[in-house]
């Protein structure tokens, strides 16, 4: 939260509190809860760091032509997700294709339902940006397919 400081002939602001916006135990409510801004950063920075490492080491694999799979959430899932935080997907084709990288896509975050519609915020290595999908629009990324032609 700022506040404005008085007394300047421009508009100029100073932080008081950093806060961040949690679920609330109960219902669909939102709590406000202060944190330190030192350690939200730290939190950011190491969320960062694994994302690229984490996708650092799927280019990587798949340069090699090494085939991987990250595991799906079958079991024990409360919150109905298919996918766990860190899961590495891939968007599901569609007609007409979407304007999108080709993949793969890291979640990083599971998101309430909208519409009866589970989503995820996902991120792919090649786009500035997020995206937020609903789970039909997510298949989970097997790694690169090979074709064999039959001679």
């Amino acid at each position: 939260m700022e506040e404005v400081i008085d007394g300047l002939s421009f508009a100029a602001y100073r932080r008081v509190s950093t806060v961040i916006f949690v679920p609330a135990e109960s219902g669909s409510a939102v709590e406000m809860v202060t944190i330190d801004p030192l350690a939200l950063q730290a939190a950011q920075e190491q969320d960062t760091g694994a994302l690229n490492e984490h996708t650092h080491l799927a280019s990587v694999r798949a340069t090699q032509g090494e085939t991987f799979t990250m595991k799906r959430w079958d079991e024990d899932k409360p919150s109905g997700h298919s996918f766990i935080t860190g899961s590495v997907v891939r968007l599901s084709r569609r007609y007409p294709p979407r304007n999108a990288a080709l993949g793969p896509y890291h979640v990083v975050a599971q998101l309430p339902p909208r519409d009866g519609q589970l989503q995820y915020r996902i991120k792919s290595g090649f786009e500035p940006f997020y995206r937020t999908v609903t789970e039909n629009e997510l298949e989970p990324d097997i790694g690169p397919t090979v074709t064999v032609a039959a001679s």
